[in-house]
């Protein structure tokens, strides 16, 4: 009995491995029909720029596009939920109350390689937005002073530092294998790991040796 069914175990293990192969084979295909194409959408992508003549070359820059805040809060509205966070990536505002006598705020940043970005506005709640892209990646000093008609300093309402966080790039490096490069080294490490032909019997090792 045990021999029946250490038999039909072996044999489960086998279509269920074989079956995995077949997997892994349709992906390879796939995969590289996706490389194929992919460098065929390039080549006449190329053709294309060269055809032109006047298409500048593409550079690597810094996003710019996460100089929007993301769910800024309202005094009296919508909460402000940054008042712990140490670090941002999108321009923050912070929960700063208004002084009756002030007339305006002026907003200084100052990073910690002292560049100084100021900016003005009629509430001390301001996002940074509008100098965002100015201030630099790292730690920085932020104070909010709140001013009379005449631009005189009243008092400050606001102080606290923060890391301004590194915008992420449109493009990273270059990939040091391809796709279907990846694929291959993947199925031949699984057809050629010394545990294979223990799970498996001689019928299905032998269909599995079109792998080099």
């Amino acid at each position: 009995m045990m021999v029946v069914l250490n038999k039909q175990i072996k044999g489960m293990k086998n279509r269920i491995i074989t079956a995995v192969f077949l997997v892994l084979s349709i992906l390879f295909v796939e995969a590289q029909g996706q490389v194929n194409r992919r460098a065929s959408n390039d080549k006449s992508n190329g053709l294309e720029k060269q055809s032109s003549g006047n298409s500048a070359p593409e550079k690597h820059i810094f996003s710019t596009a996460n100089s929007i805040p993301v769910r800024p809060g309202i005094i009296g509205s919508a909460p402000f939920w940054n008042e712990k966070a140490v670090q941002f990536l999108y321009p923050p505002g912070f929960d700063v109350k208004a002084i009756k006598s002030a007339f305006e705020y002026r907003f200084t940043i100052v990073s910690e390689q002292n560049d100084t970005v100021t900016f003005k506005s009629d509430k001390p709640s301001e996002s940074l937005a509008s100098v965002w892209s100015k201030i630099q990646v790292g730690k920085c000093a932020l104070r909010i002073d709140a001013l009379d008609k005449n631009g005189k300093t009243l008092e400050q309402v606001y102080s606290r530092s923060f890391h301004r966080a590194s915008e992420y790039r449109k493009r990273g490096p270059r990939m040091k294998i391809t796709l279907n490069e990846s694929v291959t080294m993947g199925l031949n490490a699984l057809v050629h790991s010394p545990e294979l032909p223990e799970l498996l019997d001689a019928k299905t090792v032998s269909r599995l040796s079109v792998f080099p």
